[in-house]
């Protein structure tokens, strides 16, 4: 049953099955853009691990993470690592 509105029906939009200009434009598009959220996504795990998990026999590369670490406790940077962690860097 179709809703009624001041005497008359309403429909909702017929869609055609063929995706429109648009659509397609957005579909070639999807992968690429994909790919970027991705490689972006990985790099961001690959960051957070070498910075939460120490160095078994390398000095330089502990103290690199601690200088990273602290940098990361306080204002631009906790709120850039925290924006990245939940995936809001593109919004």
């Amino acid at each position: 049953m179709k809703p009624r509105c001041g005497g008359t029906s309403v429909s909702s939009p017929r869609r055609s099955s063929r995706p429109s200009v648009t659509d397609e434009r957005l579909l070639a598009q999807y992968s690429d853009q994909s790919l970027r959220r991705v490689w972006r996504a990985e790099r961001f795990s690959t960051y957070m691990t070498q910075m939460l998990h120490p160095h078994p026999s390398d000095d330089f590369e502990n103290g690199v993470q601690m200088a990273d670490y602290a940098s990361h406790r306080i204002g631009v940077e906790a709120r850039a690592l925290a924006r990245n962690y939940v995936n809001l860097s593109s919004v």
